[in-house]
């Protein structure tokens, strides 16, 4: 079945209704003698007939009246706008409720113009780096790199999907006094025949030895800060050594990569700026901000209220991954001219990116322009993770058990399918399962890591949102529809559920925007949950393919402009998208 297409056309430069909607509640709150510091809209909760709210709260605490007297009094003096807005003291609250039918046209028109690019932007000249992920060399990739490797590849995402030129760069943990330690460990302990068959097993297992050891023989210590040394002078047993243990780790990591859909358009270590650190290390000193203390070269930060100092090179000369972060954030700078440089990285750093942002700002740099995007610890029910104690979960075994245990789901459910398709499409779910369980909520809380909870098929998981895609496709298909919306259909879609659907997808765009400004992913899976939510509620209510016209091809309209919203959302979280479950 074909409907027929209409357009309604639009007066902004957005097609986002919403944000029409936003700008004139402001400017009716503006002429009310609202200031700009105390305009705060917010969304109603669900049951209040109302599109945006405006608290009184903030004022009754300035004006000293009740919240609810205050509400009545903007109320009374706003006018009726755009899309029939009605202001209506509520509480402490002015809510504005709309005339429904317009505003839906608006936004069915909106997704059928935008479709794919639906809440996204138009590309801009603008470059934002992210940096992620970067294991470090000689260690498998475990539960603890999870939340900055999905974290950054979502914002990557997120942030194409709004028009810039994102850039992913992989900061590999590639040099560095633990570098030494694997070489002291290797020559001392090293089976080259178990390094063949199962080369980074092998080598963590003589990186645990060596701090076994060390605790038995201190000296061990210096060994291993000897070597660090020699190879930084470029000692040819040493190098040779490291580039064997970095090209194993990368053939390693490059496979969890590409089973988990993250790239990069940089793979750079430490190593890379080793060459570059003495450029930034003049302008420090050039500049008389570093000092000389107990040997080692520092840049005391006291009188900008960060007590401990910024290390630049230690009593041996070695240098530290402080001083290879400043190479490589100059080094970022003068190469791609970016807006803005988000590193992901966990809340422990948090001291390092206070000291080594402020080294850049004194050194001239824009404060602005480099962020820390910080995230909560995975734990393990027994405490932190640590690799030197081996009390570790590795992320390739997190993803076959994710894997099996979304197969089991698909058997238990009866997938009509061949043995290679289950299989296919159990490793799907199982790693958008994964990926989905970091995101759903704010990045700031810590994990404590557990199986049941990682991979729940219940409520606000991936597989959830992926069964609802499934059922709108399957709707669609049945209905003999491909993908199309006709803006029209606002006249007939009257049921409290369907309006409430169509809030909710006219609300996606606007929460893309938010994750972006506080670089956070929750709130488009927030956005993707409450529209399979609202689907749910429509679908149990409002009969599709057996109702009668014209509401059929008016509830097809409205599940086909679903399907498309919220595919955009599922293409943003790196979820997969399967065709049957």
């Amino acid at each position: 079945m074909r409907m027929s297409k209409g357009r309604t056309p639009m007066t902004s430069n957005s097609c986002y209704p919403l944000d029409a909607l936003r700008e004139e509640v402001s400017a009716q709150l503006r002429a009310a003698g609202i200031k700009e510091e105390d305009l705060r809209i917010e969304y109603p909760p669900p049951g209040i007939d109302a599109a945006l709210a405006f608290p009184c709260f903030r004022l009754s605490q300035k004006e000293k009246k009740a919240p609810a007297l205050i509400a009545q009094e903007i109320a009374e003096k706003i006018k009726i706008g755009v899309l029939g807005l009605l202001p209506v003291a509520q509480g402490p609250y002015v809510n504005f409720s709309i005339n429904p039918e317009p505003y839906d046209r608006l936004t069915l028109a909106c997704i059928d113009e935008k479709g794919a690019h639906y809440g996204g932007e138009e590309k801009n000249e603008k470059t934002i780096i992210i940096e992620y992920s970067s294991p470090n060399i000689a260690k498998p990739m475990s539960v603890g790199h999870l939340r900055t490797t999905i974290i950054g590849q979502v914002l990557k995402q997120l942030f194409r999907f709004l028009g810039y030129r994102a850039i992913g760069i992989n900061h590999l943990g590639d040099w560095g006094t633990q570098f030494g330690k694997l070489i002291v460990a290797f020559r001392k302990w090293g089976d080259e025949e178990r390094l063949q068959e199962a080369p980074i097993n092998e080598l963590l297992r003589i990186y645990v030895l060596f701090h076994q050891e060390a605790e038995k023989d201190p000296s061990l210590e210096e060994e291993g800060r000897k070597a660090f040394n020699d190879l930084e002078k470029g000692d040819a047993g040493a190098q040779k050594l490291w580039e064997r243990f970095r090209n194993l780790t990368l053939d390693e990591i490059d496979r969890i990569y590409q089973a988990m859909g993250v790239d990069f358009e940089h793979v750079t270590g430490e190593s890379f700026y080793e060459d570059k650190m003495q450029k930034v290390i003049d302008a420090i000193q050039a500049k008389g901000l570093s000092e000389e203390s107990e040997g080692a070269q520092i840049v005391p930060l006291k009188e900008h209220g960060i007590k401990q100092p910024l290390l630049l090179k230690k009593r041996d000369g070695s240098s530290l991954y402080a001083t290879r972060d400043l190479a490589a954030a100059v080094y970022r700078v003068e190469t791609f001219h970016p807006a803005k440089i988000l590193y992901v990285v966990g809340s422990e750093q948090k001291l390092h990116f206070q000291q080594f942002f402020k080294v850049l700002e004194l050194l001239g740099y824009d404060p602005g322009l480099f962020v820390h995007v910080d995230f909560g610890l995975v734990n393990l029910p027994e405490g932190k993770m640590s690799t030197r104690e081996g009390r570790v979960i590795f992320l390739e075994s997190l993803i076959d058990e994710a894997t099996t245990r979304a197969k089991q789901r698909l058997v238990e459910r009866e997938f009509q399918g061949t043995p290679e398709e289950l299989d296919q499409l159990a490793r799907m779910v199982g790693i958008s399962a994964i990926k989905y369980r970091d995101i759903y909520q704010p990045r700031n809380r810590s994990i404590t890591f557990d199986w049941d909870e990682m991979l729940s098929t219940e409520g606000n998981s991936s597989v959830y949102i992926q069964y609802a895609l499934v059922r709108m496709k399957g709707i669609l298909r049945k209905g003999e529809v491909e993908a199309f919306i006709d803006p029209e259909a606002a006249k007939i879609l009257v049921s409290p559920q369907e309006i409430a659907l169509i809030r909710e997808l006219s609300r996606f765009p606007e929460k893309v925007r938010l994750a972006a400004k506080e670089y956070e992913p929750f709130h488009v899976a927030d956005s993707v949950y409450e529209i399979c939510q609202a689907f749910s509620r429509f679908y149990k209510e409002n009969p599709v393919l057996i109702a009668s016209e014209p509401q059929r091809s008016a509830r097809l309209t409205l599940v086909s402009a679903t399907a498309r919203v919220l595919e955009n959302g599922m293409d943003i979280l790196g979820i997969a998208k399967p065709e049957k479950m």
